[in-house]
């Protein structure tokens, strides 16, 4: 039996009961043996000022060789850490760090200026084992050896796939146990190449499922359906939503045009005029805020680049009106406070991050986003793969995002859906 879900979720910015912390040391990892790293756990996190009731554990796992490392961060379950399924997270970008997900969105605690930590009452660790992993190489405090951090989609893959044998290694408890990849924006990449390369390695790791947030599915769709997310929000004016109708697909009145597929100089004019729209300050992850530093270098580049580069939205909601115009600050984002944090020595020193890892932790690395190589331009085939294989998969998208929008997501599954029915009739 197939099982396919689709929630598309309003966004909404929950104003829970914010708590502080007291303590700055934690407990031992879930009745840990002596094959855990206990070199590895985190003893004492700065910006905690309470003793949680679970632990963490963080450092390093290679890749398809040891040239590549790849830094995690481990958070044990809030309930039942020997019975609680594991979950893997990762952010997007391509080239966007995980720890965003950890300290601004479903992690135990999230950053706040200080900078400091406040608990989370919404973590997803209340009932799952949480493991974040920077990938690719280049990402965060992940680094390659030889300083090559060229790959695509396929080689990230494997590298991940090679992270969490090696992970086992550390933490064979986790053998056998249910397992389940999460992510947000291109993660709707890695996540299932990732569980395609489960699927034919044989991994101890028992997949049961994965669930990705505004993911980018397919790259037509996506930019199709942002031009149409335009126009459902009254960002462009009828009359230039009309005219880019008309010259791209002959019909005013179609209910889906693939404005990709012309690339006639009207077209191309009409669909100019509509980026302009994009170019004009408007927040991409948040139409309904404006943007941190006004209209935008990204927004103002490439149309077809503009959804790659994109770290999460969910913190966005609540970030500083003002920001100091000298602080490096990507576009639309207000991530001065994370980066503060994580670059303070002590929080280095807490995170077992070594020394030969140079450099300021960026929430986004413009290298490895410049040398990845896309290698999928849909991802309908690997779905349907995991599909067949029992699977649950879960597409969910919030309203406020143009870059990876629900429309694109339905879009996807209405079509994926077609696809499966066909192979089954075929079958």
């Amino acid at each position: 039996m197939y099982v396919l879900h689709l929630a598309l979720l309003l966004l909404s910015v929950a104003q829970g009961e914010r708590h502080s912390w007291y303590h700055t040391y934690f407990p031992r990892f879930f009745a840990s043996g002596p094959s855990e790293p206990t070199d590895e756990r985190v003893t004492a996190l700065p910006g905690l000022t309470v003793q949680p009731k679970y632990a963490l554990y963080s450092g390093y796992l290679h890749g398809t060789s040891n040239n590549v490392q790849l830094h995690y961060w481990l958070v044990e379950a809030e309930n039942k850490p020997n019975k609680a399924p594991l979950v893997l997270w990762l952010n997007g970008g391509p080239g966007c760090s995980s720890l965003e997900g950890l300290l601004q969105e479903n992690g135990p605690f999230k950053v706040i200026p200080g900078p400091a930590l406040e608990y989370n009452p919404y973590s997803w660790n209340k009932i799952a084992n949480m493991l974040y992993l920077e990938s690719p190489a280049g990402v965060g405090f992940s680094y390659a050896q030889d300083g090559k951090i060229a790959t695509d989609d396929d080689l990230t893959a494997k590298n991940n796939y090679n992270a969490l044998l090696h992970f086992l290694e550390k933490f064979p408890i986790f053998k056998g146990r249910d397992f389940f990849i999460a992510g947000e924006s291109y993660a709707g990449i890695y996540v299932p190449t990732l569980a395609i390369q489960l699927l034919h390695s044989g991994s101890p790791l028992k997949l049961k499922g994965l669930f990705v947030g505004n993911p980018l599915t397919n790259r037509d769709i996506n930019l199709n359906s942002a031009l149409y997310f335009l126009n459902y929000y009254g960002l462009a004016d009828e009359s230039s939503w009309t005219t880019a109708l008309r010259e791209c697909c002959g019909d005013e009145c179609i209910r889906k045009c693939t404005f990709t597929d012309n690339t006639s100089s009207k077209c191309t004019k009409a669909i100019n005029y509509l980026k302009r729209v994009i170019s004009s300050g408007l927040n991409l992850y948040n139409i309904y805020e404006s943007c941190a530093e006004g209209a935008t270098e990204a927004a103002d580049g490439i149309y077809s680049h503009y959804f790659e580069f994109r770290p999460s939205v969910s913190h966005k909601f609540n970030r500083p009106k003002q920001l100091n115009k000298t602080e490096k600050v990507l576009p639309c984002i207000d991530d001065t406070v994370i980066r503060a944090y994580l670059n303070q020595p002590q929080v280095r020193s807490a995170l077992h991050i070594p020394p030969e890892v140079h450099g300021e932790w960026e929430l986004c690395s413009a290298d490895v986003n410049k040398q990845y190589t896309h290698s999928y331009s849909d991802t309908s085939d690997l779905y349907l793969e995991l599909l067949h294989a029992n699977v649950s998969v879960v597409l969910y998208s919030g309203d406020v995002d143009l870059v990876c929008n629900h429309l694109g997501t339905e879009w996807f599954l209405d079509d994926l859906l077609v696809k499966k029915i066909l192979q089954c009739q075929i079958a």
